[in-house]
């Protein structure tokens, strides 16, 4: 696992005015065949706690938000994200006010396993 504070990465320039920063690097050890993208909005910030048996996911907050991965609470502000390892769990319960978060899992198998 793996935090990314947006605020850590500054935008560089680039031709036209373009304003770009990286939001994440992540070297994979074996080939991907697929990718999903999510867009979930979250009324109340609860989603339940989860983990992937195969697939490493990236998830960014535009808007800032709350998550706890494997037992540990954050606060993420705008633009920050976080890299999940297989096995990684995470989530988040108590109603802190709507969220938006992206998330892109790869591979993008039916791996998601519930934490009772």
């Amino acid at each position: 696992m793996k935090i990314i504070r947006s605020n850590e990465n500054p935008y560089g320039e680039k031709p036209y005015g373009r304003e770009t920063k990286a939001l994440a690097s992540y070297k994979f050890s074996d080939p991907i065949d697929s990718v999903i993208f999510y867009h979930s909005k979250l009324p109340k910030g609860e989603f339940d706690e989860h983990f992937h048996s195969e697939s490493v996911e990236f998830i960014w907050f535009p808007e800032g938000g709350k998550i706890t991965v494997n037992g540990t609470d954050y606060v993420m502000e705008n633009w920050d994200g976080v890299i999940l390892e297989p096995g990684d769990s995470h989530g988040f319960q108590g109603d802190c006010g709507p969220i938006t978060h992206l998330a892109v899992k790869l591979p993008a198998s039916n791996d998601k396993v519930t934490v009772e």
